[in-house]
């Protein structure tokens, strides 16, 4: 964001052991902890210089004296792939109400893909070939998304001076699968930022591959959808602002 750097810290383990004996990669050494919850850090940045100013580096120093990391702990069972974008501030979304005694200063907002589910155990077993199908495939490593974890796009609310986090799929997502959200790069880190454009899969809650794409509107909870057409996969998408003229958000 404008003011702080956003973490959000997976809970996983590391077992070696198979890997130096030669009995398994580096990747499948990777053991899920759905007990743990995921942590979410907020780390300040340091103030900007203001040139010119003879005092500038006290001022800086005095400023950033005030403001302290901050470790929170969000939900249990959870997997996050990727970030989207972060914000200071709460969400500009038109269903969040600030609470009584709160202020803006208090939250940062961030939305991220994630799966709804984790289990415990090697953490890439999750993405296990699947069975014998009862009809010819192009491989038999094809993945089962039957034993894929659906991923949303969540909402992370963290209000940094109570320690809380509120984590909810993001407005008009409930029912989306849908993977590498992203927002125009002109717009990252800030609140004014209104949409995410990601892959979409399906509107069904169900894991599945990228068909088509999807852009939300975070304020409204709008969506608009696009499908490629049948027996057809989308690859992830690159948003790519216009030459100077620039108008959206």
């Amino acid at each position: 964001t404008e003011s702080s750097y956003v973490l959000i810290q997976n809970r996983l383990k590391v077992d070696p052991a198979p890997y130096v004996l030669g009995m398994k990669g580096a990747g499948e050494c990777l053991v899920s902890q759905p007990e743990l919850p995921v942590v979410v850090h907020v780390v300040p940045r340091p103030s900007p210089r203001l040139g010119g100013e003879t005092n500038d580096a006290a001022n800086r120093e005095a400023n950033d004296a005030t403001r302290k990391a901050v470790s929170v702990a969000g939900p249990n069972a959870s997997f996050e792939i990727h970030v989207a974008f972060a914000h200071d501030g709460p969400p500009i979304s038109d269903d969040f109400v600030l609470p009584e005694g709160s202020t803006d200063a208090d939250y940062i907002t961030a939305y991220t893909a994630g799966w709804d589910e984790l289990t415990s155990g090697s953490f890439l077993g999750e993405w296990k070939r699947s069975e014998p199908w009862p009809f010819p495939t192009a491989t038999t490593l094809s993945p089962d998304f039957n034993a894929i974890p659906r991923t949303l796009l969540w909402r992370y609310v963290v209000n940094v001076k109570t320690s809380e986090v509120f984590r909810t799929p993001a407005p008009g997502c409930e029912d989306l699968c849908i993977d590498h959200p992203h927002v125009n790069p002109l717009f990252e880190g800030r609140s004014d930022c209104r949409y995410v454009y990601a892959s979409l899969s399906n509107e069904q809650r169900a894991s599945g591959p990228p068909l088509g794409y999807v852009r939300v509107d975070v304020k409204t909870g709008e969506t608009q959808k696009w499908y490629a057409g049948n027996k057809t996969f989308c690859e992830e998408l690159v948003v790519v602002p216009k030459d100077g003229k620039w108008v959206g958000t």
